[in-house]
């Protein structure tokens, strides 16, 4: 009988058998070694050649990925030796060879690397995991944005424990991008004529991060970034041009290194925000409008957003109400742009979920938080090859704002079994607030764990 699953994070599972790299300063002992599982659970998509879809997901080959072994020492980690190879590579999980100890062991998993300067410094036996993780800074120059040429840095830890033969058994490993993406797209409703999108800003951007974040900013529990990590010594511009010479309306996702003020009452010119430029109605002058990332508590006060790693910020565009400011600073200035947005963040994670031992099962991405008025445009793909496939239902706590689009009289969705498939949320305006508050529409819908159930099987 299949059990019903509530999926708030979607993991792929890979198996694999490792072997010892004797490249690096030390390694274990042959006699002394012991074969320790380890599984992966990787994000959807990376950039450049290693882009995956459901039916075609990432893997660890696609990786340049080392295991760092810190062992305890005192109150210290210490670094002890590096794994960079695997071999025997199947399709679940993966086992590595580590030296038995008495002492806790603490695993770090680094995937692309290899080519920063800051590893040279790194010495077997005195370097602490602090160091490794202070150390291991990814600096986007003046320009500010990760080369989409390039597959993303990604970090990983495991949670500490004895390497003997009666406690060899792991917990997964969640690997996470250093960046964060940005996406900006106009409704359909929106035609070229009556706007145009020639620019996109981002102010109070970050051009140097930190591939780990900091051990405080990190959720074990719900396996997810609280907040942003920086440098001891970050750089920072004042705005970084996410895209310029836009011409269809739109701009892909480009990946940026986290930023966002921390305080609990940031100052509105310190944060995020974007800043949107293009012709209103064929006007022959760019005009600007500020986007600001924020969702509204019950009380209408608002919470600016900082940009989190492994996030894919998308940006709605659903009206474009009046033109905007021919000089930038005003349109910086202003409280309320004439443009409405619909503002989706997504935690974003893939993977599979494994049926019997054999079938798969793969939602694109989870955790999101909607802010503004209503919108059909949020959408994450599932596929399962699973004989009955699946069926999707909104939890009901959620039902007064969200439902599933196609799904029928009773709110459910039902998927075919191999094939991958768009699921799409139409989210309703919220009209029903206690008391009612003059702009209802701007109200947030946030969830901390994602609002659909899936479960594999249609019956």
């Amino acid at each position: 009988m299949i059990t019903r699953n509530t999926l708030f994070s979607c993991f792929l599972l890979l198996i694999l058998t490792a072997c010892v790299s004797d490249t690096w300063e030390s390694s274990p002992t042959e006699e002394n070694k012991i074969g320790v599982p380890v599984t992966l659970n990787l994000p959807a998509l990376l950039n450049g050649n290693n882009s995956r879809t459901a039916e075609d997901p990432l893997t660890v080959a696609d990786l340049s990925l080392e295991i760092l072994v810190f062992e305890k020492s005192g109150n210290d980690y210490l670094y002890t030796y590096l794994i960079d190879s695997f071999s025997e590579i199947s399709d679940s999980r993966f086992v590595i060879q580590l030296e038995r100890t008495e002492r806790p062991v603490h695993l770090m998993l680094l995937a692309h690397t290899e080519n920063m300067p800051a590893r040279t410094s790194w010495n077997a036996g005195s370097t602490t995991i602090e160091e490794v993780r202070s150390s291991l800074v990814n600096d986007l120059g003046a320009g500010g944005k990760w080369d989409d040429e390039l597959t993303i840095p990604l970090w990983g830890e495991s949670e500490d424990f004895i390497v003997s033969e009666n406690n060899n058994t792991l917990n997964e490993i969640h690997l996470l991008r250093m960046f964060s993406a940005i996406q900006v797209t106009f409704s359909e409703v929106i035609a070229k004529e009556e706007f145009e999108l020639t620019e996109v800003r981002l102010y109070n951007a970050h051009t140097t991060g930190l591939v780990v974040p900091h051990p405080s900013n990190w959720d074990d529990t719900e396996k997810t970034v609280t907040a942003p990590s920086f440098p001891s010594t970050p750089e920072t511009a004042p705005y970084i041009v996410l895209g310029k010479d836009l011409t269809d309306n739109s701009l892909p996702a480009v990946y940026v290194c986290e930023a966002g003020n921390t305080d609990s009452t940031p100052d509105r010119l310190t944060v995020p925000f974007l800043l949107i430029g293009g012709y209103y109605h064929e006007e022959g002058v760019v005009t600007w409008y500020r986007v600001d990332l924020f969702s509204e508590d019950e009380n209408g006060s608002r919470n600016y957003r900082p940009l989190l790693r492994n996030r894919l910020n998308q940006i709605s565009v659903t009206s474009v109400g009046n033109r905007g400011d021919e000089d930038e600073e005003e349109a910086i200035g202003k409280e309320k742009a004439e443009m409405d947005i619909t503002l989706s963040e997504w935690d974003v994670t893939q993977g599979n979920i494994l049926l019997y031992g054999q079938n798969v099962f793969t939602v694109s991405r989870n955790n999101i938080i909607l802010s503004k008025e209503a919108n059909d445009l949020v959408q994450v793909t599932v596929f399962t090859d699973y004989y009955s496939g699946w069926t999707a239902t909104v939890d009901a706590e959620y039902e007064t704002w969200l439902s599933l689009v196609s799904a029928d009289e009773n709110g459910v969705v039902k998927g075919e079994p191999n094939v991958q498939t768009s699921l799409g949320f139409a989210v309703k305006e919220n009209n029903t607030g206690s008391p009612p508050r003059r702009r209802d529409r701007d109200q947030s819908r946030r969830t901390d764990r994602f609002p659909v159930t899936y479960y594999p099987g249609r019956e």
